[in-house]
């Protein structure tokens, strides 16, 4: 009658869950019976006596022993380092026990010889970590610290992470248009309100409307929504929300009324709070137009910057006058200003914390955005 564990697989696909338990240190001795149960509801997994027609139970025999040894004893927490698409975990050994202990992640091993917090990894982003904590001279002591994994999300997660993309123009349809790759997985809220569904996923994109008349859409194998807008991030201006097309079937904006030269701004997003298997899209951003407006576009031959990563100064080269430099954190926050009304330009990010830097160059009137990582 104690219930240990209850969880809930939400995922189109299902996911592994963890219902590692640790036997309380007063339960008694002998032979226990473990029953597992997994239903199509919570009530019904729940229920000991379950037997409905969708459900499986499995019973376990336990058996609990006196311990013949002392084990470790530790939590741990993943530290993220997206910046170099890499995690980390903290093991805080509270308890050495009385064996010899070693944490194991499946790979390496390392001395555990004192109490406080010992780092692993770095691991790469999407690793599947299991660590335990061997006791070294019985195995029935080994502690197992627990299973982790750590997706960074996707370098476009952010409004101000915008991928710049650039619109093709004399394109008949949407299968002759080249095919964006992109992908939700591992996205978060960017915080701004869906206009259709739940946007707790989206990724985003940024390009300069070469035409009046432009087409946007997503490979109809993708249950998304996209949304069309103008202005900048932080004052934002939605023009337009579309998750289906009575014509296409799969998400699509086409309009005739762009402003040639202005920069829109593009979220795409999974319509439900759960991202389904269905992660991966492709996007095409095309115009049929046979004689689309040129735009003095942001020439990337034409424009400079060094190092990167950087310690103390990025420089900036331009051929036209670089206008506005606008460097922001990875919350989004502005944490450094400058207008050089000049070709040339150095950024002091000396007094910066370590960690990746979004910074908005506007030439020309036109605005692009790099990364840059600061050591």
């Amino acid at each position: 009658s104690d219930l240990v564990y209850t969880g809930e697989s939400t995922n189109a696909d299902p996911t592994t869950l963890d219902a590692s338990f640790t036997m309380p240190s007063g339960a008694s001795l002998g032979q226990h019976r473990m029953r597992i149960v997994t239903d199509d509801t919570n009530a019904n997994a729940t229920d000991p006596c379950n037997s409905s027609t969708y459900g499986v139970t499995m019973d376990v025999d336990v058996n609990i022993v006196v311990a013949s040894c002392a084990p470790a004893e530790a939590t741990a927490t993943i530290v993220s380092d997206c910046a170099n698409n890499q995690f980390s975990i903290d093991v805080d050994v509270t308890a050495l026990g009385d064996g010899i202990p070693e944490l194991y992640d499946g790979t390496n091993t390392y001395a555990v010889s004192s109490l406080g917090i010992i780092t692993v990894g770095p691991y790469t982003s999407g690793t599947s970590i299991d660590l335990n904590i061997l006791h070294g001279t019985d195995n029935t002591c080994d502690l197992f610290v627990g299973a982790f994994v750590y997706d960074c999300p996707p370098l476009n997660d952010d409004c101000l992470g915008a991928f710049a993309v650039t619109v093709e123009n004399e394109i008949a349809d949407f299968a002759s248009a080249t095919q964006i790759q992109g992908s939700i997985a591992a996205a978060t809220d960017s915080g701004v309100a869906a206009c259709a569904g739940t946007s707790n996923d989206d990724v985003w994109y940024s390009f300069v409307a070469t035409s009046a008349d432009i087409n946007i859409d997503v490979t109809d194998d993708f249950d998304g929504v996209i949304e069309l807008f103008s202005g900048e991030c932080g004052s934002l201006v939605s023009v337009e929300c579309d998750d289906y097309d009575s014509t296409f079937g799969n998400p699509r904006i086409s309009r005739t009324d762009f402003v040639v030269g202005e920069t829109y701004l593009l979220r795409v997003f999974y319509y439900y709070a759960t991202t389904s298997s269905a992660s991966e899209f492709t996007l095409a951003i095309w115009s049929e137009s046979e004689e689309a407006l040129s735009v003095d576009n942001f020439d990337v031959n034409a424009f400079t910057y060094f190092p990167n990563p950087v310690k103390n100064t990025l420089t900036l080269n331009a051929q036209n006058t670089i206008e506005q430099v606008s460097m922001y954190n990875m919350l989004g926050q502005e944490v450094l200003r400058a207008t050089p009304n000049a070709i040339d330009s150095e950024l002091d990010m000396s007094q910066l914390q370590t960690g990746a830097y979004f910074v908005k160059v506007t030439i020309a009137n036109i605005t692009q955005t790099i990364r840059v990582i600061k050591q």
